[in-house]
């Protein structure tokens, strides 16, 4: 895409404008990184810092503000202090002398570099047009930037903190739905009361609880056929058809222990143990790998069952009652054990209408949220478009044209660089010529 800058800027192509810094003898792996440290590592990686070492020998002093760019990630860091570069990917650039620091940082940031997957990217970067406005313009843009981008980084990190708080809300709101808060002046008005609740155990409210088929399935998968559910298809409260597999109707009467029917609850046993989601009929007929199966009888409500499987009541327990030495997992008979303070089938309604309510609020706030963020995100790659179209500064370029023409321009400053270089330069020595 041809790059439309004003008439007083030079283009110039990324590659020239940055030296690169050599680290070859000072990368850490993140392995080796701890959580408390001397010396901060920055990586490639999204986390402004990766971790922590306190080897001195790896330091990279840094006198003059520089630039970390992730060769496989496309991660662009701002770092002003001293610090340990990270092994792979890291590409720490120096901003040649005609560009600002902080003006060549957002300029990288504003790059639309193409994404070729965890292949490197370096070689992309440095094929782009880069802008080199007046000295003088150049700060002006990096101060306005600092500006308006601390505005909108302030509104996405409080927006990115919801996400939190509605996991907490989520949580909260199962608390209260399994100690019988939630449904607390229901219980009133009906003059009920929380000692009706029947102290029991899944066993004894299941027509059947079971584990799903744990043989080697080899060339048994189908590319049509009996949905086949593993634990990456249970999420909290839903099935998820991602990567879903399939087998044949043959196999699935082989195994038709492990089947899967309307209502019942599937729960994770090793992974994410204990997440649970109940089965929807829509799914039709079914089997499942390695997933405990919980089949309600009429005491127990699959939805109540599943609002209860994923509180932190039923989490804490499956942690605790995990069997084996290699892999821990949740298994049969830790779920035939687990306790549960079981309402009334007609409280067990209004508890899951309730939770169905609230989480559906919870989901339509994350909805709201997620919209709000790429909108911010795109606010924040318009205000660096427009940044480096020259937009941002139309009117300072019309009251100063004196910081813009002549010795002070984009032009000028590159030929005086040019000049001073080459006239640091090591000048090559000539051999005379022998006397004949």
């Amino acid at each position: 895409m041809m790059l439309t800058t004003p008439s007083e800027w030079v283009l110039i192509k990324a590659a020239t404008g940055f030296s690169q810094i050599s680290t070859a003898d000072k990368k850490v792996k993140t392995k080796d990184c701890v959580e408390v440290g001397k010396f901060p590592v920055i990586d490639q990686g999204q986390s402004a810092v990766a971790g922590y070492i306190d080897d001195p020998d790896k330091l990279v002093v840094v006198s003059e503000p520089i630039i970390v760019f992730g060769d496989h990630t496309r991660a662009i860091k701002w770092v002003d202090f001293d610090f340990v570069p990270g092994a792979d990917g890291t590409k720490v650039l120096q901003p040649e002398p005609y560009l600002l620091p902080r003006f060549a940082y957002f300029q990288m940031r504003a790059l639309e570099i193409p994404d070729k997957g965890y292949s490197r990217h370096f070689k992309f970067l440095k094929e782009l047009n880069f802008s080199v406005p007046p000295l003088a313009e150049q700060k002006v843009i990096a101060d306005k930037l600092d500006t308006l981008l601390a505005q909108a980084d302030s509104i996405k990190a409080r927006l990115e903190r919801i996400p939190e708080l509605l996991k907490r809300f989520r949580q909260s709101v199962l608390a209260a739905a399994v100690n019988g808060r939630l449904t607390e002046e229901w219980r009133v008005d009906r003059s009920l009361d929380f000692n009706s609740w029947e102290n029991t155990t899944f066993a004894d409210i299941c027509r059947e609880i079971t584990v799903g088929y744990v043989g080697k399935m080899g060339d048994r998968y189908e590319e049509y056929g009996i949905p086949f559910l593993r634990s990456q298809n249970v999420r909290a409260f839903h099935f998820s058809p991602v990567n879903l597999l399939y087998i044949s109707e043959e196999f699935h009467q082989e195994i038709y222990k492990s089947r899967l029917e309307q209502g019942d609850l599937a729960i994770v046993r090793s992974g994410a143990p204990g997440t649970t989601c109940v089965i929807p009929g829509s799914l039709g007929i079914a089997n499942c790998s390695d997933l405990v199966i919980a089949r309600p009888a009429d005491k127990l409500i699959s939805e109540f069952g599943c609002i209860f499987m994923n509180s932190e009541v039923a989490k804490k327990n499956v942690l605790e009652n995990r069997v084996g030495v290699a892999q821990q997992h949740f298994n049969v008979g830790s779920m035939k054990k687990m306790p549960i303070h079981l309402p009334s089938i007609e409280e067990q309604t209004e508890i899951v209408r309730r939770v169905d309510q609230l989480f559906a609020y919870a989901d339509t706030v994350e909805r709201q949220v997620n919209s709000a963020l790429e909108r911010v995100n795109q606010l924040t790659q318009s205000i660096l478009a427009k940044a480096f179209r020259g937009e941002l500064t139309t009117q300072w370029r019309a009251d100063n044209p004196e910081l813009i023409s002549g010795e002070n321009s984009a032009e000028a400053l590159l030929e005086r660089i040019k000049a001073e270089r080459a006239a640091q330069a090591p000048k090559k020595r000539t051999r005379k010529k022998a006397k004949a």
